[in-house]
C-alpha cells in the first residue's frame, strides 16, 4: 500500500507498507516504516510532471524488498535474510508457514491510496 504522506510544492512524500495477504481475504502487516521522496528538478515542472502509476509502484516494490546488502554479504544473502524476517514475522503473527523464497516470490500487487490516484488522474 502506497499512502500520500505530503504533498509539499516542492516536494512529494509516500509511505509504503507491505501486507500479507492470506488466503480468507485477510491481510497481516509485514512493515509499515518505509517510504520514499521525489522532488522536481526545475522550478518550472512541478514535481509531479513525468510521475506514473507504474513509477510508483516499482519503487514501491523496491522500498519494501530487500535492502542493500552489508558489508561482506552477497544480494542473495541480503535477500534471504529479509525475506526470512518477513517469513518469521508471518507465522509468529498469523501461524503461516512461507520459505523466504515463497514468500519472495509471491505475487507482489501495489494498491495506490485514493489522494495518489486522485492527483495522478488530475495531472493525467
Amino acid at each position: 500500500m502506497v499512502t500520500l504522506e505530503e504533498d509539499l510544492p516542492e516536494r512529494a512524500s509516500v509511505a509504503c507498507q507491505l501486507f500479507a495477504v492470506l488466503e480468507d481475504g485477510t491481510e497481516c502487516l509485514l512493515l509499515a516504516d518505509r517510504g520514499f521522496s521525489w522532488r522536481s528538478s526545475s522550478a518550472e515542472v512541478g514535481h509531479w510532471f513525468g510521475v506514473t502509476a507504474d513509477y510508483l509502484e516499482d519503487d514501491a516494490r523496491t522500498c519494501v524488498g530487500p535492502d542493500e546488502p552489508r558489508d561482506g554479504q552477497s544480494r542473495a544473502q541480503a535477500s534471504h535474510v529479509h525475506w526470512s524476517g518477513l517469513a518469521d514475522a508471518l507465522r509468529l503473527l498469523r501461524g503461516v508457514t512461507m520459505t523466504a523464497t515463497q514468500l519472495g516470490q509471491a505475487p507482489h500487487d501495489v494498491v495506490l491510496d485514493d489522494a495518489i490516484s486522485k492527483r495522478l488522474a488530475d495531472d493525467a
